[in-house]
Parts: C-alpha cells; sequence; structure tokens
C-alpha cells in the first residue's frame, strides 16, 4: 500500500482544482443536522462562540477561540489513532478523518464537544472530507483509487472511482451538490494532475481541463461563482464552464501549506512546510501576503495536518 508519506510527495508533484456543470439541481432541501448532541463539551462560555479546531497527526485534536485563536483544550482520539483531516458543516459539527495501519473512520463532533457523538467506517485510509451544504452528504479523500460519500454523513458510503483519474487529495461541494476532486490523471504511460467534478447525483466523473498547468497542489474551496485552490504559495480563482476552467485570478499567499479554509475576508490555514507545518496562520482574502496573525503553541512534533473553523449554532445549549 502506498503509506501517506509517498502520497504526500506525489501530492507534491499534482495541482489542485476542479470543476463542473452549473446547473442546480431541483428537489433538493437544505439538510438539517441529524446530530444527537452529547459527550464531554469545553468550557460554555468558549463553546458560545465560533471555534477553530485543528488536527494534528500525533497530538490528536486541538481546539481554539476564533478568531482570537485563544487554546480552549486539546484532546485525543478514543483509540489514540492518527487524525488526517477536518471539516465541519453548517451546524459546527466537525468531522476528523482517522487513519492507521491500514483501517479508516471518521468521528463526529458537536460543536464545543471532545467525544465523538457517532463514528462511520471507511475501507480505506481516508485523508480530507468535505460536506455538501445542499444535502449534508460527506465526501471523504482516501489513500486509494475510491471516493467515499456518505448520505446525510450517516450510514455505509458508497464509492466511487474512475478510470480518468486516481488517488483523491481534497475535495469541496458547491451550493448545487455537485462535488470537486483533485486528483492524478491517468494518460496510461504518463500521470499528470488533473481535476475534476462529480456532478449531483451522478456516478461517473467529468475531467476537467485547465487552461494552465499548476504544480504543488493545495485545498480548495468553492466560493460561490469560482473555485479557490492553491499552488505552492499562490492562491488562484477559477471558473469553471462545461469541462473546461480557466485561470481569472491570482494571488500570493506567504508560506500557505495545505489545508486551508476560507471564511468570509479571512484564510485560515497552515503555515510551514507541508508535513512539518507547526503552527497555524490567518491571512487576509483576497489580499494575500504575508500572514496577519500565527499562532505558534502547538510545539515542534506537532505535525498539523487540518483546519477548520466550527461555527456555534444558534440556539445550541452547550453543556458544562
Amino acid at each position: 500500500m502506498i503509506n501517506r508519506y509517498t502520497l504526500g510527495v506525489i501530492a507534491a508533484l499534482v495541482f489542485a482544482g476542479c470543476g463542473g456543470s452549473r446547473v442546480a439541481p431541483t428537489g433538493g432541501a437544505a439538510f438539517a443536522s441529524h446530530a444527537t448532541h452529547g459527550g464531554s463539551w469545553v468550557k460554555p462560555a468558549s463553546a458560545s462562540g465560533d471555534l477553530l479546531y485543528v488536527g494534528s497527526y500525533f497530538n490528536g485534536i486541538y481546539v481554539l477561540t476564533y478568531p482570537q485563536g485563544h487554546l480552549v483544550t486539546s484532546f485525543q482520539l478514543p483509540s489514540g489513532d492518527s487524525v488526517t483531516g477536518l471539516c465541519s458543516d453548517a451546524q459546527g459539527d466537525v468531522f476528523a478523518t482517522v487513519a492507521w495501519d491500514g483501517q479508516g473512520f471518521i468521528l463526529e463532533y458537536a460543536h464545543g464537544g471532545t467525544t465523538p457523538i457517532a463514528t462511520l467506517q471507511d475501507e480505506f485510509e481516508p485523508t480530507s472530507c468535505a460536506v455538501d451544504p445542499l444535502t449534508g452528504n460527506l465526501a471523504v479523500t482516501s489513500e486509494s483509487e475510491n471516493l467515499a460519500i456518505y448520505q446525510g454523513a450517516q450510514g455505509e458510503p458508497t464509492y466511487y472511482s474512475s478510470i480518468a483519474v486516481h488517488f483523491f487529495f481534497h475535495c469541496t461541494y458547491d451550493d448545487s451538490g455537485d462535488l470537486f476532486v483533485d486528483a492524478l490523471e491517468d494518460f496510461g504511460v504518463h500521470i499528470k494532475p488533473g481535476l475534476a467534478e462529480l456532478p449531483y447525483g451522478g456516478r461517473l466523473f467529468t475531467v476537467i481541463t485547465l487552461n494552465k498547468h499548476i504544480v504543488q497542489p493545495g485545498s480548495l474551496q468553492w466560493m460561490g461563482s469560482y473555485l479557490a485552490m492553491s499552488a505552492k504559495n499562490v492562491l488562484y480563482q477559477v471558473t469553471i464552464s462545461g469541462s473546461a476552467a480557466r485561470i481569472i485570478g491570482k494571488i500570493p499567499i506567504n508560506q500557505l501549506e495545505k489545508p486551508w479554509e476560507i471564511i468570509g475576508a479571512t484564510l485560515v490555514g497552515l503555515q510551514g512546510l507541508g508535513h512539518q507545518s507547526h503552527q497555524v496562520a490567518y491571512w487576509n482574502y483576497p489580499e494575500g501576503g504575508k500572514p496577519s496573525k500565527s499562532f505558534n503553541m502547538f510545539g515542534q512534533q506537532s505535525e498539523l495536518v487540518g483546519v477548520t473553523v466550527s461555527v456555534a449554532p444558534s440556539g445550541t445549549r452547550i453543556r458544562k
């Protein structure tokens, strides 16, 4: 099996992005959170606001106030396994992808929670995730040629694969339920960075062609009318038309490493050297440039692997 470090080397040669149709599906409705909130909690005063969850491959999960960046708590996963990625939904629930020794699963935490409220099984080793704002479906990439989608972030997943693209690295949904992924595109003898879309309700990936070759991929995020995707120290703004993608903007982002999230006018991400990232930083978006703020409390052995902002759900009572 190709391990996470080998894939990290492969990923450094690959480019991130995706695309697809802009036709909104019919019959869809905004999803409601299914979680039954329970378990252990951070202090109510902290959990009443937004929280920044930071994943560490060795040290579990850190929880900070957002945007202040004050450390609230940190906790290990129940089994002591390793976090590989984080994402969150509109209700503030946080999903942590977990992989160790060929096994994988996804842990769900309520906003402010430090004990999982749900566990999903994955046949492979998951590496990143994204939640569909339309349906609540959870997409999970892994160190394999399969991408998993959990309907409503529950139950058993449906696995998707493609003969044209392999090794899905990062993913993001648009507002219409289309899923975009960055992957490796297979031309038989030649492997190159690739973009792909899984349309809403579809079973087959569409390969997307970009008008410029980009190397060293980062994360990607749908921004309402365009796709934001990063390469080393650069963030690109990309529009999609059918199976073609076009760069319309290029923003320098100093010391940005994957993964990251854009929250309003702030880009929240890892700062450092790839798998050796030890700190989190904020950048002004779309200005870019140098970080506007950095946090250094994680330690040199932390190996940070994921960030996500958990939005405080209105009206939610946080237990002591």
